[in-house]
């Protein structure tokens, strides 16, 4: 229900964020690849944005 309402998106983008602004892009980028998280799991179709967005774009 969270991912539904788009709580999930906004919760694990802002944990996100976190990250890239505490250990780096790097650090963010090879934390993604060796992860088997599939963040368009966690974006709802029907939001138009969502702080998820700027991580899902490479």
């Amino acid at each position: 229900e969270l991912v539904h309402h788009g709580i999930g998106a906004d919760v694990l983008g802002a944990v996100l964020e976190s990250i890239k602004v505490e250990k780096g892009d790097s650090f963010l980028n090879e934390a993604k690849a060796s992860s088997n998280l599939k963040l368009e799991d966690f974006r709802p179709q029907h939001l138009k944005r969502s702080k998820l967005d700027a991580f899902m774009k490479a």
